[in-house]
């Protein structure tokens, strides 16, 4: 028997110590097809029900001799079969996202279950008390899904542990259970919205029919149609795949990379997100391939040879390359570029950054970034209801990390995986110092893009450009009771509503609007130093929002810093070929236009030659140093209620900033220009510098 123990504890020694991979799943396989059990549940309110309870919310179920039956549109959720037709819409999404590796199928039971209030209490799955009835309803071999589905098909995965391969073996267990409610007031508390629930979580059960339990379960409210619980279905399933709810790339509970809560779009996206569509980022992180490519994350080149783009850098490589994008949904088409001078080695560094483009047509159901039915949205061109054809970009914080230990899933702040909200939009139209306009509340009305919300119009005309630290309608967030706190119990926000000359003008924009798209179709063509936005680092913020609770924004693991760099990217889009021409270029350090700067920005010497200037300012361009009037952090310091922080630009040693004939630096009020030894400001004469209300300008001095 001693070799056998010795055997025994040298397994669990390796397997405490394996390899993990994202690809191979947090809960449950992302590749190989599983079948989801569901069943459809109401809430009966009508006595005995625990807790102050609002009103549930009206929604109606057909019933049928007293029996009440799923929804009309539980069929369209998910296949039964691999090929079904009409195909359901999750299983769509999950084998266009993953080209076919992953099929997610399932089906319902007939009869929805009907559990009395008395039964329930806040902040409950409610799972057992369903579990308790299909007990009583079916025998051990006599469960049948709608579809005809035998009871076997929901157990074909034995689980593993997060990021090792799970066995594809029955256990008797279910693999996986959605419990879907109609109108469950209880499961966040006694005042849970209709779109609200539990995700994908390890859940034991209890037996019923053939099965001795659960393996995982998920239970939420879906009470608002198909699109409504398609959206749903997807927010909650990517805990099954990725991992706990600091996988949510924007919104849901948990730690937040950033003082405000970005609307993005992907698989982990949230409610807020402007269409449900995957990302290269999902199939990167998947590792899901075109069986007709030779890469997961590629391009083609000026040959039209395919050629790996996931681990392009800001700083190194050929002044210039040409990339072909087509269509991201069909093909998998992407770049993604390290942003430079953030290098993240040990726990607690700033985490890397990069910035990801695709080339979206938006021509499919499930690339509807605008909603086809809602006029009220923002399109400039009626053409494209859906959305305007173009490039998107967005900035990736961490998550990075494919392969590793149990820290892949670890939630802490200062792991590169660590944190939720991980994904910054980049929209085409840039980032602003918005003014607000409270005096002009714009009062709710329960017509589209309203839905009874309050709102604090944005007045556009009068917003001033901020590259860097500026919110966009993507990343909206206003301290309306002016109490230093951006959680802090504010009755109103932004996004909704806009502010024209006496009209307010309802158009939802914090959902996306025409003008976020680079390319011909916009007249975005260009990221670089010089536009808005622009292609460098985003400030960070650890924030979390449910909590009312953000870090110190200067841990070491925030990025606090604007790191300026030589990027430029150019959009040249054939809309008639349906492709996108992207011209990278790594060492475009002169401005064309006139700037406004603000944040704590970092000049570096360039890493192609010492000699020429880091940044240069050409005649007749002005770099304006302001103070930005956009929160920069989610709590302000103490004794203070200022959210926006400092401007500074520091030449760093070994660089360079030089400034032409008729070119000019303008340090507005409150701002500072710092020379560090070994940097040369070279300005042709000292006017080329004004200071506008106590701008200043610091020379430090060497200690040696």
């Amino acid at each position: 028997m001693r070799p056998s123990i010795a055997i025994f504890f040298l397994f669990l020694g390796l397997k405490g110590f394996a390899q993990r991979q994202m690809a191979d799943g947090y809960l449950l396989p992302p590749r190989d097809t599983l079948h989801v059990l569901m069943v459809f549940a109401e809430v009966d309110y009508s006595k005995n029900c625990p807790g102050n309870l609002g009103s549930p919310w009206n929604v109606s179920w057909p019933e049928e001799n007293g029996l009440l039956l799923p929804p009309t549109h539980a069929s369209n959720l998910l296949s039964p079969f691999a090929h079904s037709t009409p195909e359901g819409k999750a299983t769509m999404y999950y084998r266009e996202a993953s080209f076919g590796n992953y099929m997610l199928l399932g089906d319902f039971l007939p009869k929805a279950v009907r559990i009395p209030c008395s039964s329930l209490r806040p902040r409950s799955y409610g799972i057992d008390q369903v579990l308790d009835t299909l007990a009583a309803w079916f025998g051990l071999d006599s469960l049948q899904s709608a579809a005809g589905l035998p009871a076997h098909v929901f157990d074909r995965w034995t689980p593993t542990e997060a990021g090792l391969p799970k066995i594809k073996a029955p256990d008797g267990k279910v693999d996986l259970l959605y419990v879907v409610w109609k109108n469950n007031r209880y499961l966040h508390g006694m005042h849970t919205l209709d779109h609200s629930g539990y995700g994908v979580t390890p859940f034991r059960g209890k037996p019923f029919g053939p099965f001795v339990g659960l393996n995982t379960a998920a239970s939420f409210n879906q009470s608002q149609g198909l699109g409504h619980s398609l959206h749903v279905t997807v927010c909650e399933h990517l805990h099954a795949l990725f991992g706990g709810n600091n996988w949510h790339s924007g919104g849901g509970a948990g730690m937040h990379t950033f003082f405000a809560i970005p609307a993005n779009y992907g698989l982990t996206g949230q409610m807020n997100s402007p269409m449900i569509a995957f990302s290269a980022w999902d199939r990167w992180m998947m590792q899901w391939k075109n069986p007709q490519k030779k890469f997961i994350t590629s391009a083609l080149d000026s040959l039209g040879q395919e050629v790996p783009t996931d681990n392009l850098r800001g700083d190194q490589g050929p002044n210039r390359e040409v990339f072909y994008l087509r269509n991201f949904r069909t093909t998998g088409d992407a770049l993604r570029i390290k942003l430079p001078h953030l290098n993240y080695q040990n726990k607690g560094d700033v985490k890397n950054q990069y910035l990801w483009i695709e080339y979206r047509l938006l021509d499919h159901e499930s690339e509807e970034y605008l909603s086809p039915k809602h006029d009220c949205n923002y399109r400039e061109n009626e053409f494209f209801r859906q959305g305007t054809p173009g490039a998107y970009a967005y900035i990736q914080v961490g998550k990075d990390q494919q392969r590793g230990n149990m820290d892949l899933y670890n939630a802490r702040p200062e792991l590169p995986n660590g944190l939720g909200s991980f994904i910054f939009p980049l929209p085409a139209d840039g980032r602003w110092d918005y003014r607000f306009r409270p005096d002009k509340e714009a009062k709710p009305h329960y017509g589209a893009c309203c839905w009874n919300n309050r709102s604090i119009p944005v007045d556009y005309t009068s917003s001033l450009s901020n590259p860097f630290t500026g919110l966009h309608d993507l990343f909206l967030t206003y301290d309306t009771n002016k109490d230093g706190r951006i959680w802090g119990g504010d009755p109103a926000q932004p996004g909704l509503a806009e502010w024209i000359p006496d009209t307010i003008l309802w158009n939802q924009r914090s959902s996306g609007d025409s003008q976020d798209a680079f390319g011909a179709r916009t007249g975005y063509t260009e990221l670089s130093l010089s536009t808005n936005p622009a292609p460098v680092p985003v400030y960070t913020h650890a924030t979390h929002f449910e909590g009312q609770y953000a870090g110190p924004p200067n841990a070491s693991f925030e990025n606090r810093i604007i790191h300026l760099n030589g990027l430029r990217i150019q959009f040249f889009e054939d809309t008639i070929a349906q492709h996108m021409k992207v011209v990278v270029e790594r060492n475009v350090y002169q401005i064309n236009n006139n700037v406004r700067w603000c944040g704590i920005i970092h000049l570096h010497p360039r890493h192609d030659s010492l000699n020429l200037p880091s940044l240069l300012v050409p005649n007749k361009r002005n770099l304006r140093l302001a103070k930005s009037t956009s929160p920069t952090m989610a709590r302000a310091p103490e004794k203070s209620t200022d959210l926006t922080g400092a401007t500074e630009l520091h030449l760093l040693p070994g660089s360079k900033l030089k400034v032409q004939r008729k070119g000019k630096i303008i340090l507005e009020k409150g701002t500072t220009l710092v020379q560090h030894p070994g940097s040369i400001l070279e300005v042709p004469a000292p006017q080329k510098i004004k200071w506008l209300k106590r701008g200043q300008l610091v020379i430090l001095e060497s200690n040696k």
